[in-house]
């Protein structure tokens, strides 16, 4: 098996000017706002014409291809419904549905070799770390500079306990938390792959130290438990198929001064972050979240979403009118708006039972296609990213307003969909002796 590794090669200027989209998404606020737009839009239209070329080619997850039109189609006409403030809100809050899912489709679709895939696995993660990097700079070393970016974010979502959340370059700490999710379980993966090489382990861990890093500034409890729940599930991964983390499991006996060495780095690094830990405000209020006064208007917003979802559940109330960043153009226009904090919810509250059943078609298709890679022992490296970059998507989603954390959102469902594609193409190779 080989790490992932490659070049953008094939389609290079396709990829060479996605690689520069994402990398100006990723520049965070700083870029105007219609520049980012327009790059979101043109992310929409490469998925909706690789998709349709995927179906004139009878390609592999074609009923997921058809849900991803007809949801864009959806999304796209429901915009005429009144309850929608303007055009401009309506295309607003159809870009923060879409232009995740759109990412998803653009990695399916992307038709070349092997190689130049993963690379661009490596290309869009490497931007993701540097992402992380910039605003964990700014929020260090500018925090007034970090302050004066205007957000959507309200001053109760920028802190936690009285204790001021990093937000740094991105829309708010939930973008933070969730890149830093990304990052804590790819480092985690890669650096189980790297176990006795260098290069590879030291990779690792730099992504791993930069997403606690994130995870415990932005102090966001969702991305603490989705890491959690992710790094178990790697560890079942890895048992049955990793080629560095399954054998170290399975043997559980360092060899040589260097395993033990390692072996020791890793348990005084365990402890000592557990102890920063807790001190951490939101570890300390995970305990108490059944009695926590965040979850009860949670609860308290999922049920008056519940009561408008009864009110419109074929056609919902329109794109955005559930996103929390456009809470304040639907109350400026006087109109029906709710954020239920609640993925299925919200997309029931937007574009009725067609846009939930679409999305569940998309992510459950990926999701089966995930598994049989998985279970056929196909690209195990690629898996674990997989595994890596989708938890925090659909953790946050069942809890929030994850789709429309962009662009952390499209580059985690981008690299998904790169993985799947990847796996796809080696499945419809012809099996040879060497595997």
């Amino acid at each position: 098996m080989r790490p992932l590794s490659g070049s953008l090669g094939g389609g290079g200027i396709f990829r060479i000017g996605l690689v520069i989209g994402l990398a100006v998404l990723l520049a965070g606020l700083p870029v105007p706002i219609p520049v980012r737009a327009l790059v979101e839009v043109g992310v929409m239209a490469a998925a909706t014409v690789v998709t349709i070329i995927g179906l004139a080619r009878h390609s592999p997850m074609q009923v997921a291809r058809v849900a991803f039109l007809l949801m864009l189609a959806l999304y796209t006409v429901l915009m005429a419904n009144s309850n929608v403030p303007d055009l401009s809100t309506g295309m607003q809050g159809v870009r923060y549905t879409m232009v995740a899912i759109s990412g998803l489709m653009l990695g399916l679709g992307l038709p070349d070799r092997e190689g130049d895939r993963l690379g661009l696995i490596e290309a869009v993660s490497l931007l993701l770390l540097v992402g992380a990097l910039a605003s964990l700079a700014v929020h260090a070393f500018a925090p007034g500079y970090e302050e004066s970016l205007k957000r959507s974010a309200d001053a109760t979502t920028a802190t936690l306990g009285g204790v001021k959340r990093m937000q740094g370059l991105l829309s708010g700490p939930f973008h933070v938390s969730m890149l830093g999710s990304f990052l804590a379980l790819a480092g985690a993966w890669t650096l189980a792959l790297g176990r006795r090489r260098i290069a590879l382990a030291t990779v690792g861990a730099v992504f791993l130290a930069t997403g606690i890093t994130l995870l415990g500034l932005a102090r966001v409890r969702t991305g603490m438990l989705v890491t959690g729940v992710g790094l178990l599930l790697l560890l079942v991964v890895g048992i049955q198929q990793g080629p560095g983390l399954g054998q170290a499991v399975r043997s559980l006996k360092p060899r040589g001064a260097k395993d033990w060495a390692l072996l020791a780095g890793a348990v005084l690094a365990l402890a000592g972050l557990g102890a920063l830990a807790s001190q951490n405000v939101a570890v300390q209020e995970i305990g108490d979240l059944p009695h926590d006064h965040r979850v009860q208007s949670r609860l308290d917003a999922i049920g008056e979403s519940g009561d408008l979802v009864l009110d419109s559940p074929l056609t919902g109330w329109g794109p955005g009118s559930a996103s929390s960043g456009l809470r304040q153009d639907f109350v400026d226009a006087g109109k029906q708006h709710e954020t239920p904090h609640n993925g299925p919810l919200g997309l029931l509250l937007e574009g009725g039972v067609g846009a939930l059943l679409c999305f569940f078609v998309i992510f459950g298709t990926a999701l089966v296609n995930l598994f049989r890679q998985f279970r056929r022992g196909r690209q195990p490296a690629a898996t674990g990213i997989a595994i890596a970059a989708i938890m925090p998507v659909l953790g946050f989603w069942l809890v929030g307003d994850a789709l429309a954390a962009l662009p952390i959102s499209l580059c985690l469902c981008l690299i998904t969909g790169v993985c799947l594609a990847n796996g796809i193409a080696l499945d419809r190779r012809p099996v040879t002796a060497d595997g």
